[in-house]
């Protein structure tokens, strides 16, 4: 019986989801716990910076004429990064965030230039997935 016990230690997981994992080489690696907590440790930087991102956003919005074409491109910009963080705090994946803000950020400039037609909306959202299907793939 024990030895049976001991021929299945090799079966038993060395390392958990949150703690290191050793590769072949013997090295460390980060395990997804400790990746995380570097966003937990900038977690609250990152939550003042998208709420001045914000603010800056609704001043643009109240005080900046539309027919400017600085304001406009100032409002997209602010968009931009606003969403960014805003998204990077939910989902915490850098690439997806910055892919999903590019579709959003795309769907409201063609809504701005009135281009907003459903073959440009199917073509945008196949063109983000096909992005994050090749990212996968690698």
């Amino acid at each position: 019986m024990i030895h049976k016990l001991r021929s299945l230690q090799h079966l038993k997981p060395k390392t958990h989801w949150f703690s290191r994992s050793h590769g072949n080489d013997g090295h460390t690696k980060p395990g997804f716990l400790s990746r995380k907590l570097g966003l937990i440790k900038h977690f609250w930087k990152i939550l003042i910076t998208d709420m001045l991102l914000w603010a800056m956003l609704a001043g643009v919005i109240f005080f900046v004429s539309p027919e400017s074409q600085l304001g406009v491109e100032f409002f997209f910009g602010l968009l931009f990064l606003a969403l960014v963080l805003l998204i990077f705090l939910i989902t915490v994946h850098k690439r997806r965030s910055v892919l999903i803000t590019i579709a959003v950020v795309g769907l409201i400039l063609l809504r701005f230039y009135k281009l907003d037609t459903w073959i440009n909306l199917v073509m945008l959202l196949g063109l983000s997935l096909t992005i994050e299907l090749l990212f996968l793939v690698d």
